[in-house]
């Protein structure tokens, strides 16, 4: 399955969690979803922004993030912004058409 920003857009505003081992997990917010392509491009660009309440940021790196809906999907957070309201994450996809 190709993802593309409108497979995500119905879930702004849910829930994903990255599971560690041992029942510990994080919980991720989706906030936004950005879809930066153009018609004559031969990809599919978007980007996924999501938040944690956690106070410690996790490196940047591959995670298994699992959402009530969808299946698990491997995919390469980012952190990007650290608050005392907890860290926000990005992920940015490339996608052929």
């Amino acid at each position: 399955m190709t993802f593309t920003a409108a497979h995500f857009l119905p879930h702004v505003g849910s829930q994903f969690s990255i599971p560690f081992g041992d029942g510990l997990s994080l919980t991720l917010t989706l906030d936004d979803v950005k879809d930066s392509t153009t018609a004559s491009s031969p990809y599919h660009f978007f980007s996924l922004n999501f938040s944690s309440n956690a106070s410690t940021a996790l490196p940047q790196g591959i995670y298994a993030l699992q959402h009530a809906s969808l299946a698990t999907q491997e995919i390469f957070l980012v952190p990007f912004s650290k608050t005392e309201r907890g860290v926000s994450y990005s992920a940015t996809f490339s996608v052929e058409k």
